[in-house]
């Protein structure tokens, strides 16, 4: 028996930001407007600066950024079946209320909730690098770049091994693998496709995005200090719920999928910058010059952690 399609069939698998460029030359235009109007902030430049007590990207860093990378893109060739489907708490309540049920609402949530992952991810480092090397502080510019790519690819890293050891099939999915008697090798989704519903990707990068976004302006006038620097936060925190919303619409996830994406993303975008460079209060992290974020792993972990020299 042929297994049914995923939601949205053929359309939704063949749904690409590249189907819609008038959608996207929009967003484009609207960042790099906004992003021009941030740099003729009439704060003077000077003002934006990397404090003496921050300590600088460290090779420590660079090394984490670069493994994290690796690995994300070994576990990408890894094809493995889901182990297991099904909510979990509240996971068949929300879906039955917010699950699209028409193929257009999927396709529509399908298409936004990717231009808002991409947005997310890609504001602190674009945008905000953009804006900061306008105003005349390359070091800024420098050192928040790293820091959102050392944190983007800890969150991208922390997930896909998430996915190779959870296993948890995607609602679809599960729905394709009851209706075959509950095997999943019937399905036509294998590999990272199917397996990939636990823990939210998209909406947990995306939150990742919007935690170094509120954590840097927080941190840095970038955009002149006051209102200008709290908007871009709270419009990020909009985008993730859009993201996780559109996610659970299109039946990619469930709603427990979604909320440990947010969790991990968020806590990793605001910890990153937090624990090594500003201190949780702005005023640098004391001994952090002696603190090496390391890969660590054994036979059945895999992971990261912190050596601290005191």
């Amino acid at each position: 028996m042929r297994p049914p399609d995923p939601p949205g069939g053929k359309a939704n698998r063949a749904n690409s930001v590249l189907e819609h460029p008038t959608d996207v030359k929009r967003i484009l235009a609207l960042g790099v407007m906004l992003a021009l109007v941030a740099s003729l902030s009439p704060a003077e430049a000077d003002e934006l600066h990397w404090k003496k007590e921050w300590p600088k990207f460290r090779g420590s860093e660079g090394v984490v950024t670069l493994v994290s990378t690796a690995g994300i893109l070994s576990l990408l060739f890894i094809r493995l079946p889901p182990t297991w489907g099904g909510g979990v708490l509240f996971d068949d309540t929300v879906r039955d209320h917010w699950k699209a049920d028409t193929e257009s609402e999927k396709d529509r949530a399908q298409f936004w909730s990717t231009i808002g992952y991409y947005t997310a991810m890609v504001y602190p480092v674009v945008i905000d690098g953009f804006v900061t090397h306008a105003r005349g502080s390359r070091t800024v510019a420098t050192q928040t770049t790293l820091i959102n790519l050392e944190a983007l690819a800890i969150t991208g890293f922390v997930f896909r091994v998430t996915e190779f050891t959870v296993r948890r099939a995607r609602p679809f999915v599960n729905d394709c693998a009851e209706a075959n008697g509950g095997n999943f090798e019937l399905c036509k989704e294998q590999g990272l496709s199917a397996t990939n519903s636990f823990i939210g990707g998209h909406v947990a990068l995306a939150a990742a995005g919007a935690a170094l976004t509120c954590t840097h302006h927080a941190n840095l006038p970038i955009y002149g200090g006051g209102f200008a620097d709290a908007l871009p936060c709270v419009a990020q925190i909009g985008i993730v719920a859009g993201v996780g919303y559109g996610r659970l619409v299109t039946d990619n996830h469930y709603a427990t999928d979604t909320i440990a994406g947010i969790v991990v993303g968020g806590l990793v975008g605001w910890l990153v910058p937090s624990a090594l460079h500003y201190g949780f209060d702005g005023k640098g992290v004391g001994s952090a010059r002696k603190v090496a974020v390391v890969p660590m792993g054994s036979s059945s972990m895999l992971g990261l952690g912190a050596i601290a020299v005191l």
